[in-house]
């Protein structure tokens, strides 16, 4: 039997996966983020439905998810699909790294996410925020590392997510062997 050989992408096929990879970032980054959200609130909480309005909430946050959601799903969405299209192999650990990456960074640095809401009409001339998410006593070790954990979460698995959606011009399972 003969082999075929993997034919290498053109420079514009490259840009073409790059631009709608990001794309893919973009567009389900934040959603896939909230709905990270939810189902570890409703863990969390054990009642789903005590959240009250149910509908409401999922709009406001579907919403209020691109606003602070954008800017870290476009970072990974960058750094993933660059990796896919330079390098060799970009798998799921290196993904998983990247999500893991942009979850420190937010960490490290919160007032990456309150960027967008600064910018926004009536939010102009405010400060961003020195504390983490998620948090009401950002000085309590115990709270700020449980934050910084969800924080991390919330990254990782819309990283991983939209990277196995993305295209690559390759299989992310490798080559399937017929026996």
């Amino acid at each position: 039997m003969s082999e075929r050989q993997p034919q290498s992408l053109s420079v514009a096929e490259r840009i073409l996966h790059i631009m709608w990879g990001i794309f893919v970032f973009a567009a389900l980054g934040p959603l896939v983020g909230w709905a990270t959200l939810v189902m570890f609130m409703y863990v969390a909480s054990g009642d789903f439905w005590s959240f009250g309005g149910i509908p409401q909430a999922f709009v406001l946050g579907a919403v209020f998810s691109y606003i602070f959601g954008l800017l870290p799903a476009l970072l990974a969405g960058v750094v993933v699909n660059f990796g896919q299209a330079l390098l060799r192999s970009f798998g799921f650990l290196h993904a998983l790294a990247v999500g893991v990456a942009v979850g420190l960074l937010l960490v490290w640095k919160p007032s990456l996410l309150d960027l967008i809401s600064v910018s926004l009409p009536g939010g102009r001339g405010q400060q961003p925020s020195n504390h983490i998410p998620f948090t009401q006593n950002p000085n309590n070790p115990l709270e700020f590392a449980r934050a910084a954990a969800l924080l991390i979460f919330i990254c990782v698995v819309p990283t991983l997510v939209c990277w196995f959606l993305s295209p690559n011009g390759k299989s992310k399972l490798g080559p399937v062997e017929l026996p």
